[in-house]
C-alpha cells in the first residue's frame, strides 16, 4: 500500500519535472523530424509554418511558431527552461550543436516578429532575444552570450565568431522607442509598444571580442576583432579597431574634505 503510494508520487513528480509533449500542428503547416529527437513542453505550429528538426536534437519548453514562419534546427542542438515565439513570417536557422538554456531562476526568451535569426555551430544563447521589424541578428560559431543579457535586433546586428558575453550585457541597434516625446506619449497608453521602427543603425562585432558583465553596446557601434569591452562600459556608436580595449573613464576624485 505504501509502495504503491510512493510510486504514484514518484510518477507524478516525474511528470512535473519533466513535462510530456503537448503539439499542436496546423493542417497547412510542415513539420520533419530527424532521427534520435526528444521533445517535452510544448510546440505548436501554425497555419504554412515549418519546422525542421535535425537528429538527436533535445527539446524542453515552449515553442510556438506562428502563421509562415520557419524553424530550422541543426543536429544535436540542445534546448532547455527557454521559451520561444515566431510571428509575421519571421525565421530562424540554426547550424549543428547550439544550445539554447539558462538556469531555472532566469528562463531563457527568444521573440521574433516579423525578424530573422542565424545561429552557426557551436552557439549558445542564454539571453533574452528580441528580434523585430525586418531586423536580422547572426552569431557565428562558438559565440555564446550568458544569462541576465538581452539583445534588441530592430534593422541589423552582426556578430562574429569566437566572441564571449558575460552576463547582464546588452546589444541594441535601436532606440527601442521614439525620440519624439509626443509619439511617446501616444505609445505609453498601450504599455508603450511601437506600431513603427524606431531609429536604429546597425551594429557590427567582430571575431574574437570579449564584452565583459554589464556592459552596453549601442546601436551605430563597430568593433574590431579581438576586442575587449570592460564591466560596465557603455559603447556608442562608432568604430574601434582591431584588439581595442574599451573601458569606462575613470572618475573624478572630489578633494577629500577631511
Amino acid at each position: 500500500m505504501i509502495r504503491t503510494l510512493i510510486l504514484r508520487i514518484l510518477s507524478r513528480l516525474s511528470r512535473w519535472l519533466h513535462p510530456p509533449l503537448t503539439l499542436e500542428i496546423a493542417p497547412t503547416a510542415k513539420v520533419i523530424q530527424g532521427a534520435g529527437v526528444r521533445l517535452k513542453g510544448t510546440i505548436r505550429v501554425g497555419e504554412n509554418a515549418v519546422l525542421i528538426i535535425g537528429e538527436q536534437v533535445q527539446f524542453s519548453g515552449d515553442l510556438n511558431i506562428g502563421e509562415g514562419c520557419k524553424v530550422t534546427i541543426g543536429d544535436r542542438c540542445e534546448f532547455s527552461n527557454i521559451s520561444i515565439t515566431l510571428l509575421d513570417k519571421s525565421e530562424w536557422v540554426m547550424g549543428a550543436d547550439c544550445i539554447c538554456d539558462a538556469p531555472a531562476a532566469f528562463p531563457n526568451k527568444i521573440w521574433l516578429e516579423n525578424g530573422r535569426l542565424e545561429m552557426n555551430d557551436h552557439v549558445r544563447i542564454q539571453a533574452e532575444i528580441l528580434v523585430r521589424f525586418g531586423g536580422v541578428l547572426r552569431m557565428g560559431t562558438w559565440s555564446s552570450i550568458n544569462y541576465l543579457s538581452e539583445i534588441r535586433c530592430e534593422e541589423q546586428i552582426t556578430i562574429g565568431e569566437y566572441c564571449l558575453f558575460s552576463y547582464e550585457v546588452c546589444i541594441y541597434d535601436t532606440n527601442t522607442h521614439s525620440v519624439n516625446w509626443q509619439e511617446r506619449r501616444e505609445r505609453i497608453p498601450l504599455r508603450g509598444a511601437e506600431i513603427k521602427r524606431p531609429g536604429t543603425k546597425p551594429v557590427w562585432i567582430g571575431d574574437d571580442v570579449w564584452i565583459g558583465k554589464g556592459a552596453s553596446i549601442l546601436k551605430g557601434a563597430t568593433i574590431g576583432s579581438k576586442s575587449i569591452i570592460g564591466m560596465r562600459t557603455s559603447v556608442p556608436a562608432g568604430v574601434y579597431p582591431e584588439g581595442s580595449r574599451i573601458v569606462s573613464p575613470k572618475p573624478i576624485l572630489l578633494n577629500n574634505p577631511n
